[in-house]
């Protein structure tokens, strides 16, 4: 049987049935996961779970996977590393108003507001000074990683190494607010989204971006590629909200998915396109097989879930406000 452990005053007091998980505690879709944690001696502790005493409540700002394990980002410089979304680690990194991390060629680069930093472990970082820009979006494609920023005076930039940063002339200088990376037929692909309804491609991120229509002229905050298709997802709205779908990056078609929330956040994996939500009254979490149908998931904590990751077929995903700031599920649907 497995035993969850409380240390009180450090003695270990054993549950054979789990309490409800308290502030501080990793959750899924639809139930809480609360993994053993040692016994230390002399101390008390105040949740259960492998982050208490650790970082139940930092705010999560951003998540990736690679190189084996996730990784997420808090404002407050805190990170958390895991090889299964159930059990984290924790170190430090520099703070700073992080936005977004990928990892690519060996690195984890993480962008924010006129900063960046980058580290091969997760442990150990090395800032960056970039040019100036709210930067909310980072992706990596073949030796080069390529930043977006929702607020100026720069949009794009980009970085053989995570360190040195260099400008590159937008089509436009409207936000950026997250970007997304694919190669369809050979060709690659860079899609930025627009929270005032406006879309730009570009195939070299360092040469000409264009103006795109995105299949329909709303907020879209969150775009992802996967399964040989780019996908976003409306941002808030009333009445009939929308999702985009395109096979070339290009061109999108619009389709009605009838589920209002401030959707933030979208991956591919395992046959399903996932999203998360930082705001609205519904259900902050969605599903999709085609990413024009989508079905609410369930249980989730009405959080603002600000980014969702996908590896070692395990959705995690972070927020920065709430009970329990990490979830977890192996289908993106529980």
């Amino acid at each position: 049987m497995l035993t969850d452990y409380l240390i009180f005053r450090g003695r270990p007091m054993a549950f054979l049935k789990k309490p409800a998980c308290p502030t501080g505690c990793i959750n899924s879709f639809f139930s809480y996961k609360i993994p053993k944690i040692p016994i230390i001696a002399l101390l008390i502790l105040t949740c259960l779970g492998s982050l208490c005493g650790l970082r139940g409540q930092s705010n999560y700002e951003a998540v990736t996977y690679g190189n084996g394990q996730f990784i997420a980002i808090a404002s407050d410089g805190k990170v958390i590393t895991s090889g299964d979304g159930v059990n984290w680690s924790a170190a430090d990194a520099p703070s700073g108003s992080w936005q977004d991390i990928v990892y690519g060629n060996n690195l984890y680069v993480v962008v924010g507001s006129n900063s960046a930093m980058s580290s091969p472990d997760g442990v150990t970082w090395t800032t960056a000074t970039p040019p100036s820009g709210g930067w909310s979006a980072v992706v990596y494609n073949n030796g080069l990683y390529t930043a977006s920023a929702a607020s100026g005076p720069n949009y794009v930039m980009t970085s053989p190494d995570g360190a040195t940063w260099t400008a590159r002339t937008p089509a436009y200088t409207w936000p950026h607010d997250d970007l997304a990376f694919g190669n369809i037929g050979g060709t690659d692909r860079y899609v930025a989204v627009c929270e005032l309804g406006r879309g730009w491609i570009a195939s070299d991120p360092t040469g000409t971006w264009s103006q795109i229509n995105p299949g329909a002229i709303v907020d879209i905050r969150a775009i992802t590629f996967g399964n040989g298709k780019f996908v976003w997802l409306q941002w808030g709205g009333s009445g009939t909200v929308y999702a985009g779908v395109s096979t070339n990056g290009t061109n999108f078609s619009a389709y009605s998915m009838g589920m209002i929330n401030n959707w933030n956040s979208l991956v591919y994996g395992n046959g399903n396109y996932v999203a998360v939500a930082s705001g609205g009254t519904n259900t902050r979490a969605a599903y999709s097989a085609d990413g024009q149908s989508w079905s609410y998931g369930s249980g989730v904590e009405a959080n603002s879930w600000q980014s969702v990751a996908f590896g070692n077929n395990t959705f995690v995903a972070v927020a920065n406000s709430g009970t329990n700031r990490l979830m977890y599920s192996t289908d993106g649907i529980t």
